[in-house]
């Protein structure tokens, strides 16, 4: 993509070099010759700038439309889930490579565990020293460790009714509880209480409804607990409760300009009939 200021410098480059001399220094028939050949080129590099505007245009249409497919989403969730499921069964991976490999014994990765890479994921994203995009997918990663369990959605469990995850509740129940004794809970309520961002947030919240899908009792005694012994002020449902606030200001307002939307047109259609009626009043008078 060109700038305007790009552009303007370009075109000024093409300047005569002639220009700025006394008039009847120049030829005039010469004068006249380079001026039409300036003036062809900076024709031809318009053309070619609006061509190649035209075709990142239609390029971007393009990418656009296929980033908004359910399908291509699908997709990217899909291709997401390998990864998180290569942590969930880093144990087997582990066996299958000392199993396939003279040169590897299981020693070699004693301390490689399922437990020990959440662990190590947790107190990186505790310590918020990565970029937000990084931020975003390590809580990814934490809330699709449980997700993953559900073959059958690749969308976040707050979307999931029952019977979308029943078959797999045993499952996705053990990975709860996997997730509970790793210290899932603590950090993610310290987390609440010390994000702001607004995307974080929310996908610390989807951390918070997969840990307690399907009332999981470990996960419910833990958040007590922390909030009993560990949250002294009530941090995190301070927190809470101003991000619900927030929202239900941000619903009324929807809602509010929604009503004034639709008694606008009620209007609008009232005003029309009123002037039909009014037609057809003059047509029949006369």
């Amino acid at each position: 993509m060109y700038s305007k200021q790009a552009l303007s410098r370009f075109l000024d480059n093409l300047k005569h070099p002639l220009i700025g001399m006394h008039p009847g220094a120049m030829n005039t028939h010469e004068t006249q010759k380079d001026a039409g050949g300036k003036k062809d080129a900076q024709n031809a590099v318009l053309d070619t700038i609006n061509f190649e505007h035209s075709e990142s245009s239609k390029l971007s249409q393009m990418l656009s439309g296929l980033m908004a497919s359910s399908d291509v989403k699908n997709m990217v969730e899909k291709e997401f889930e390998e990864l998180v499921l290569w942590i969930t069964n880093i144990e087997l991976r582990v066996k299958d490579i000392v199993k396939n490999s003279a040169q590897y014994t299981e020693e070699s990765f004693e301390n490689l565990t399922f437990a020990s890479i959440v662990s190590a994921l947790l107190q990186m994203l505790d310590k918020k020293e990565l970029s937000k995009q990084l931020h975003l997918i390590g809580l990814q990663i934490i809330r699709k460790l449980i997700e993953v369990e559900n073959r059958d959605f690749v969308t976040p469990s707050a979307d999931w009714d029952t019977d979308d995850y029943i078959e797999y509740k045993g499952k996705i129940v053990a990975k709860q509880d996997a997730m509970v004794e790793i210290g899932t809970v603590q950090f993610l309520c310290k987390h609440i209480a010390e994000v702001d961002d607004d995307q974080l947030l929310e996908q610390c919240l989807l951390i918070g409804i997969s840990l307690l899908l399907g009332g999981n009792n470990k996960a419910q005694q833990a958040f007590l607990n922390y909030f009993q012994e560990q949250d002294e002020y009530n941090r995190v449902l301070n927190k809470l409760k101003s991000i619900l606030l927030k929202e239900f200001d941000q619903a009324k307002t929807y809602q509010q300009e929604k009503n004034a939307k639709l008694t606008m047109m009620a209007k609008a259609h009232e005003r029309m009939q009123q002037l039909k009626q009014r037609k057809k009043d003059k047509e029949a008078a006369a």
